[in-house]
């Protein structure tokens, strides 16, 4: 697993010295050219700022508030959720930063061009609309839970197993077409939890419910949930 997520730092760190804007930072907790720690930490500076002195103030305050409105923008949208960071007393290079965890597995190859064109549309001043493309979901096992030595199938078996591959499904493995968050108004959440007749479907409409519950909690292991050191 590693290995793996090795292989997709290496080919972050190529993306990002391909891509005018970006750069790596690096800092004595962080090396982004090393294999030695998880994390890439890299910055992107818009067009507006590229012909402005870095030790000034308005380069500094305006990495501030593009790096503000980039993290607030993806985390409205619910699209990606990264860390933004600050090292006081340390270069303009390392004002308003952006952090990347390279330990959530469900983040491939394939998720990199998203994640850096978001950004770099977000802070050059473009519109992320409801209808924000996804990129094509790869191929994946499911994660369905099978113990072939489960005793006997009963009801309450059933009913235990269906909530347990939803907690999985809705919980944890969420595909990339979902939102990091989805953010609702209070008009828009479920709340009628009503129990229907007869009571052979009372399993099942409990079932459903805790599906509607646990769909609107944070999506901890979603692939754009990429700062989290446990995450995956």
């Amino acid at each position: 697993m590693f290995l793996e997520m090795d292989k997709v730092k290496l080919e972050f760190m190529l993306e990002l010295n391909r891509r005018e804007g970006f750069s790596a930072i690096k800092a004595g907790w962080n090396v982004g050219n090393s294999f030695q720690v998880a994390m890439v930490s890299f910055r992107y500076v818009p067009k507006n700022l590229r012909n402005i002195p870095e030790i000034s103030e308005e380069f500094l305050l305006g990495m501030d508030e593009t790096g503000r409105t980039v993290k607030k923008i993806l985390q409205r949208q619910g699209l990606i959720d990264l860390s933004l960071s600050y090292l006081p007393g340390q270069p303009a290079s390392f004002h308003a930063f952006y952090t990347v965890s390279f330990t959530n597995t469900r983040f491939t190859g394939k998720d990199i061009p998203f994640v850096l064109d978001t950004i770099a549309k977000i802070a050059e001043g473009g519109i992320i609309d409801e209808n924000y493309n996804f990129p094509v979901e790869p191929a994946q096992e499911t994660s369905t839970v099978n113990f072939p030595n489960f005793p006997y199938e009963t009801l309450y078996g059933r009913f235990l197993f269906g909530i347990l591959n939803t907690s999985l499904e809705e919980g944890l493995f969420f595909p990339r077409t979902s939102r990091v968050f989805d953010l609702k108004q209070p008009k828009d959440l479920p709340y009628d939890f009503t129990l229907p007749q007869p009571a052979n479907k009372i399993l099942e409409a409990v079932q459903d419910d805790y599906k509607k519950i646990i769909s609107l909690s944070p999506h901890w292991a979603h692939p754009y949930w990429i700062y989290q050191l446990a995450a995956g």
